[in-house]
């Protein structure tokens, strides 16, 4: 020990006595950071301000720099500001690197404060003629979108940034978020490779107060030449792009630990949520200039020369713009302590292809609700080529005049078609699993349900096919009551099982083809077909347009029925159980044998169906009802007229049955087995 102290001493002596060596100061880097900070103040509305600016081995150091905008209001802070090597370039600004301290951002609605950032290779282009024009939004963030791609930045960092909500008119609430670990990385070219935070903490006090908190959003691949396409009413490209050549704007938003919770004692959670390929295009035509005229105007509650239709205009080619290649978010769980304590879960849902026009499809796997006094599960759906179909114009201008009560022909049947037009077109929809009710014991399943339909510009859909696959109603819900358990119970009925099979297939001139089979298992079936002539879109509008009326005139009710025609219909009641069944609980209330009671009903069915109908219709109707009830076979009534028949004639035959059969090409039969009805494709 004593050795080394008696080698360190001398030295450490020698040392302070050294004369110091100044270190060089860089006056070119404290002119550019004095040209910067007056730049920045000769910005309209702005003001700069340094407390002092030091240099040491090219690194400028600014103290107390403060920038200030007057409208809307902006207040800009730093306690320390250090450039390594700041130079001018391309009459912008760079720098090997830039490092902040104290740092606070105070505007009229929000506030920032980090205590630190850095940031390595920078380069920002010139901000002297940088502003922002509240009444002309996207000009102004075209702008600055414009000075985003000329940035190029290595990486950057800020550990932790404080942000909290100022309520301007109300002190009740107050909002805060903490953002911890924000990076950049590789900006460069109008892109940023990847930038990421997390987590993130959100609290809200007053009256509802919540916490929020997302463990990490990382961010790939943000494209702001993209949005500046977007932005811009060069439709064409001065680049020659197509118009159809579509950019990603951000490659993919992912987000995971999502979770919110509330005083109330709700809680949500998300596991992770994605946003892949959100990419722009060149839009179809200027909309810019119109949609701030708009904006100035609403602002200003003046009247000009922008109405709602150029403003939806506007607004469709903006989002048409636009498109979202895929959303995924994977366990959804919200959950309900205290009195109405539940839960619902969603293990993933998804979009993907989503436009202005629609979606190519959606899905989702194991859901599940379940609360008090409501219960829903589904294993599984996809909905596919759904279309948002947009209004045409004339229906915009027909809505606008509704309330005056002066719309004229073409506006009332503009107005008229307008629920057609709104209505989404769904190509086809497939669900499995379905149990709905008030719990898990009353509540009703379904297998599987598919539907296809084929989108089209007419406002009824061209073609449809539905399928229900086991519809399973338990024998708890059937009793709910005694009256109702001893219904079922004497049926012999343990709960029912139901499968609906329906088509639809209609012409452009109005010709309906419809089938539908209905199936109870061991009880009954029914099968139903029908051609109907007349149901046009005209046909469709008028109806519309005499509901808008009121009307109680039935002239004009029958002149629309005198424009459907039958052409031929189908009813076919099958028996598997149900008429046995049905005798057996009738017996056992009269104290009778079941075959007894059911020969006698049969044997007096004639006399009974003849007191009750006129003699023709009693002719017609009781030997195939005697043939059904004794056999127990299929009961088919058919409408066959001989040319297709206005409905309107039924109604002005009705006091003569007679006639009625024959006008209608009326047949009554049974059969061994139901007739097939024809596959509508």
């Amino acid at each position: 020990m004593r050795c080394f102290f008696s080698v360190r001493t001398p030295l450490l002596l020698a040392l302070t006595v050294l004369p110091p060596t100044g270190a060089l100061a860089d006056p070119v880097g404290e002119q550019v950071f004095r040209d910067l900070l007056s730049e920045l103040d000769g910005v309209p509305g702005w003001s700069a301000s340094v407390g002092s600016i030091t240099s040491e081995d090219e690194v400028v150091v600014g103290t107390g720099v403060h920038f200030v905008r007057t409208e809307p209001p902006l207040d800009i802070t730093f306690d320390e500001l250090r450039l390594d090597q700041p130079r001018e370039a391309a009459g912008g600004l760079s720098a090997d690197s830039i490092q902040g301290a104290g740092i606070s951002v105070v505007g009229e609605d929000v506030a920032f404060e980090a205590p630190v950032f850095s940031m390595t290779g920078i380069a920002v282009p010139t901000l002297a003629d940088l502003s922002f024009d509240q009444y002309r939004p996207f000009s102004s963030l075209r702008t600055l979108y414009q000075r985003l791609s000329e940035v190029s930045v290595e990486h950057a960092e800020i550990p932790e940034l404080h942000q909290v909500v100022l309520p301007r008119l109300t002190t009740v609430r107050k909002q805060s978020v903490t953002y911890e670990g924000l990076e950049l990385e590789d900006w460069k070219d109008g892109v940023i490779a990847r930038s990421s935070v997390g987590p993130i903490t959100m609290r809200t006090e007053g009256d509802d107060p919540a916490t929020a908190r997302i463990a990490s959003v990382n961010v790939e691949k943000t494209n702001f030449n993209s949005v500046l396409r977007l932005l811009s009413d060069d439709v064409t490209g001065s680049d020659g792009d197509a118009r159809e050549d579509w950019q990603n704007a951000f490659a993919e938003i992912s987000y995971a630990g999502l979770s919110i919770t509330t005083e109330e004692g709700v809680r949500v959670s998300i596991d992770d949520m994605t946003l892949s390929d959100i990419e722009t295009r060149r839009p179809d035509k200027p909309y810019i200039a119109t949609l701030e005229q708009a904006m100035r105007e609403a602002d200003r509650e003046t009247e000009g020369d922008i109405d709602d239709q150029q403003v939806m205009g506007a607004l469709t080619t903006f989002f048409e713009a636009m498109r979202l290649g895929e959303f995924k978010l994977h366990r959804l769980i919200v959950e309900k302590t205290g009195e109405e304590a539940g839960r619902t879960e969603i293990a993933e849902i998804g979009v993907s292809n989503l436009t202005r026009d629609g979606f190519e499809r959606a899905w989702g796997t194991a859901l599940q609700s379940d609360f008090p006094d409501a219960y829903m599960k589904l294993d599984r759906f996809a909905l596919n080529d759904l279309v948002f179909p947009l209004p045409s114009p004339e229906a915009f201008a027909a809505l606008e005049e509704a309330e005056s009560d002066s719309l004229s022909e073409d506006e009332r049947r503009a107005f008229a078609a307008l629920p057609f037009q709104m209505t989404p077109q769904i190509g086809s929809l497939d669900m499995e699993g379905l149990v709905v009710g008030q719990n898990r014991i009353l509540a009703v399943s379904v297998d599987r349900i598919q539907t296809k339909s084929v989108p089209s510009d007419r406002l009824l859909p061209e073609r449809g096919e539905l399928a229900i696959s086991d519809i399973s109603v338990p024998g708890a819900l059937l009793r709910r009551d005694p009256k109702s358990a001893l219904f079922f119970d004497g049926l012999g009925y343990d709960g029912l099982h139901i499968d609906i099979d329906g088509a639809s297939r209609l012409s452009e001139d109005g010709r309906l083809e419809t089938t539908t089979a209905l199936e109870v298992a061991d009880a009954a079936g029914l099968r139903f077909g029908a051609k109907l002539t007349g149901l046009t879109e005209e046909w469709v509008l008028d109806l519309m347009m005499q509901q808008m009326e009121n009307s109680d005139d039935p002239t004009a009710f029958f002149t629309l029925l005198s424009k459907l025609r039958l052409e031929q219909m189908t009813v076919a009641l099958t028996d598997h159980s149900l008429i046995d069944r049905s005798f057996a609980l009738a017996a056992e209330k009269q104290g009778q044998p079941a075959e007894q009671y059911k020969d006698q009903i049969v044997g007096a069915l004639p006399f009974l169906i003849g007191t009750a109908v006129p003699p023709k219709i009693a002719e017609f109707l009781a030997d195939p009802l005697k043939d059904f009830l004794e056999s127990g076979n299929t009961l088919v009534l058919t409408l066959a007229p001989r040319a297709p028949l206005p409905l309107s004639a039924l109604v002005d035959a009705e006091d003569d049955p007679e006639a009625l059969l024959k006008l209608v090409g009326a047949s009554l039969e049974t059969r061994e087995t139901a007739p097939e009805l024809p596959v509508l494709k």
